[in-house]
């Protein structure tokens, strides 16, 4: 049959400044989400599924999460600031992206097969707390054996 799925994650932290100027904590996610469907007809061997997973773009950085260079790769180095080659200015803050999979899987025998290709718009982008960034198509390929 037909199945449909959607979730979205936010973290609020309460910073305990209410009344105060508050400064962002960091290591805070962006909102994220993810919607799919599915379609596994009973009467026959295959099934499809498609997935769109989206972080929404975050502007409060913790002071430490302005100077990452994944994060914010707009700022200039502090050799190249110490050097005075350039100014600086404000980071725009984590940007967000829409990553978007389609897979299929194929039952033969006792075999299935399930493939998956995903991030098929070529999104890039950095996530906090990850040494590499994301981007680029990808696919995978799954064998199993049912015994």
């Amino acid at each position: 049959g037909l199945v449909a799925t959607a979730a979205f994650g936010l973290v609020d932290v309460d910073d305990g400044g209410l009344f105060d100027t508050r400064v962002p904590t960091a290591g805070v996610p962006n909102p994220q989400g993810t919607l799919g469907a599915a379609w596994d007809p009973s009467t026959m061997p295959f099934g499809v599924v498609a997935r769109a997973r989206f972080l929404l773009p975050q502007q409060r950085l913790a002071t430490a999460e302005q100077a990452d260079p994944q994060l914010c790769p707009e700022r200039p180095s502090d050799d190249q600031l110490a050097a005075g080659v350039v100014q600086d200015r404000p980071c725009r803050g984590a940007d967000g992206a829409f990553l978007f999979d389609v897979g299929a899987h194929l039952d033969v025998g006792d075999f299935r097969v399930d493939a998956i290709l995903e991030n098929l718009l070529d999104q890039q982008g950095a996530l906090r707390g990850e040494p590499i960034g994301f981007g680029g198509a990808a696919g995978r390929v799954l064998l199993t054996l049912r015994l």
